[in-house]
């Protein structure tokens, strides 16, 4: 294979992991200062809903999705996700989830899920943005890995 297409193939997914994993680690970073004392856990205990698995739990889900969605590649080995109707289907379908999870409109099923309530309506704001500004800009890292570093025999 030719440098360009090594070069397309890892540099998309490699920074793509980069911004999801700066995301992730802000996000705590951010969770663990709002959230109340530190609990003490083993490897054994049970779990304890807080602010930080909850919003682990809704940036990882969003950013497993659009990872997938975004560097779906499709033709010439697979259908294209448009026409992968299922696969589409489920993606939509979990990245709603999501949503309505982070935006709390209905708070029973976040109970039932174990996910804590945001402290504020600005804190809901501010995760709805960060999970779809992580999708927005997956998006523009592959777009534009693909224009820089694609040959035209691709």
């Amino acid at each position: 294979p030719s440098l360009s297409t090594i070069t397309n193939n890892t540099t998309s997914p490699i920074t793509s992991d980069i911004l999801n994993t700066t995301t992730l680690i802000n996000s705590t970073d951010f969770n663990s200062t709002l959230s109340s004392a530190p609990v003490k856990l083993g490897p054994d205990s049970d779990f304890h809903p807080n602010l930080v698995n909850t919003a682990v739990f809704l940036i990882s889900c969003a950013m497993q999705v659009a990872t997938f969605a975004v560097n779906y590649r499709g033709h010439p080995f697979m259908q294209s996700l448009t026409e992968h109707r299922p696969l589409l289907l489920c993606l939509s379908a979990t990245f709603s989830f999501t949503l309505v999870c982070a935006s709390e409109i209905f708070p029973d099923l976040n109970t039932y899920f174990e996910l804590v309530a945001f402290p504020s309506s600005e804190f809901r704001n501010m995760m709805l943005s960060i999970i779809i500004g992580d999708l927005v800009l997956a998006w523009i890292v592959e777009k534009t890995a693909r224009l820089l570093f694609s040959s035209s025999t691709q």
